[in-house]
């Protein structure tokens, strides 16, 4: 469970201070964890219920506070499962719900891929 929630945490920026420069963090792999997040959330065997349910919830709430990295289904499908699994509290539901402001209605445009337009030129197009 550790590595996990350390590989989510890959998607994070960092500065070297010796090269003076900014070190992309690696969205790609924590996009990928998010998956293996789930999986534990739904069928991980957790040693001591209370402790592990508290890491799963910072995980989540990492999921959900970071919208550059992981898209609005990514996060809705990962906080879904954790309430479904666990009982969030009050004031984990509310602080879940303070990163959704704005998203509502996002689904639509939530997509990996983007769709090029097509365009059809007629020869009629072209006159001179």
């Amino acid at each position: 469970m550790d590595a996990v929630i350390a590989n989510l945490k890959v998607c994070r920026a960092d500065y070297d201070p010796e090269e003076r420069r900014q070190i992309r963090g690696n969205k790609s792999l924590a996009r990928d964890t998010a998956f293996q997040l789930l999986y534990l959330i739904l069928y991980g065997q957790l040693e001591d219920e209370k402790k592990d349910s508290m890491k799963l919830f910072n995980a989540v709430v990492f999921v959900v506070s970071h919208p550059g990295t992981f898209k609005y289904r990514t996060k809705r499908v990962i906080r879904a499962a954790y309430e479904d699994r666990f009982s969030p509290t009050i004031k984990q539901v509310v602080g879940l719900n303070k990163w959704e402001k704005g998203e509502v209605g996002k689904d639509a445009t939530d997509a990996t891929t983007e769709e090029e337009p097509e365009y059809y030129f007629d020869s009629d197009d072209y006159s001179s």
